[in-house]
């Protein structure tokens, strides 16, 4: 943090995402994405077009992470499959 004349400027960083996502049974696409997403910040790729992602609640990155990976659409039949029981 540091102060000017009329101003206080607020540094934030990001945490790492790939710890949030890696729980059991993370699709390794979602997972790969999460690599890919902290790599990029720590060799200073500028984070804030994904605000969005890193200001939802610890629990709902897993979800939004898998959803860019693309794999979101893998797991309609198993739940048309459970619906269907």
């Amino acid at each position: 943090m540091g102060y000017t004349a009329t101003d206080v400027q607020l540094t934030l960083a990001p945490k790492q995402l790939t710890p949030t996502v890696g729980a059991p049974n993370a699709p390794a696409n979602a997972y790969s994405v999460a690599t890919a997403i902290d790599r990029a910040v720590v060799a200073g790729g500028d984070p804030s077009l994904l605000f969005a992602i890193y200001n939802l609640p610890a629990a709902a990155i897993p979800a939004a992470i898998n959803q860019l990976s693309g794999e979101i659409h893998t797991a309609a039949p198993a739940m048309a499959n459970v619906a269907a029981d």
